[in-house]
């Protein structure tokens, strides 16, 4: 499978002399063992099918460092960081490939970051995929240890998207809990220390038809 990343991300959205858990470094020491293509930055179009403008519009004209929430950092570069990150998700459409980047995407929702996450890259990509290769049925499948709450709200409701979150539960940020999928979203929580056993256990079982059926 093709890796899609940019060197830009390696030193882009840095946040200075505050120490962050989602910094810089991580993608370069991922970077220095995997060739990759380059991906472009997303169009602020592209972005827009996901975001509202005026979000969009807060995130492109940050002059200098910011809390967009308790946990998120942004400063002068993360716009282009951003876009960039979306972009290689939606290189990663094109090319069938898998999207290095940063920063992550999963719990930005449509007007605001939450949780690391500026801009919700799957979600841009899939809208991407949607309007510009004209699938008509796209599955979504988070296996992160956080629920993917921001593409869960994002798609909510459209039968054309099916997001599938196996996540540990109880856990930040608090949803995704039994009794919340329906026809189109589907949550899988996990106990805590689940290893290999339980996660094959629910992709065979849950996972797996749920896409199928799809």
């Amino acid at each position: 499978m093709e890796v899609i990343s940019h060197p830009a991300l390696a030193h882009l959205h840095a946040t200075g002399r505050h120490v962050h858990p989602e910094s810089p470094e991580r993608l370069a020491r991922l970077q220095e063992h995997f060739q990759f293509a380059e991906g472009a930055p997303a169009t602020r179009e592209q972005i827009e099918r996901v975001h509202v403008v005026r979000y969009v519009h807060a995130i492109d004209t940050i002059a200098g460092e910011t809390w967009l929430d308790a946990d998120t950092y942004a400063g002068p570069t993360t716009w282009e960081a951003a876009r960039l990150a979306a972009g290689c998700a939606i290189e990663a459409v094109g090319r069938g490939g898998f999207a290095l980047v940063r920063p992550p995407g999963h719990h930005a929702l449509a007007s605001c970051a939450m949780g690391f996450c500026i801009f919700n890259n799957v979600a841009v990509a899939a809208r991407y995929a949607q309007a510009e290769h004209g699938l008509a049925r796209i599955a979504i499948v988070d296996f992160d240890v956080h629920h993917g709450n921001g593409t869960e709200a994002l798609f909510r409701g459209d039968s054309s998207v099916l997001v599938a979150s196996l996540h540990q539960w109880p856990f930040w940020p608090g949803s995704g809990g039994p009794g919340t999928s329906d026809d189109t979203t589907l949550n899988v929580p996990l106990a805590a220390g689940s290893g290999n056993v339980e996660y094959l256990r629910a992709f065979e079982d849950v996972v797996e038809p749920a896409v199928r059926a799809f």
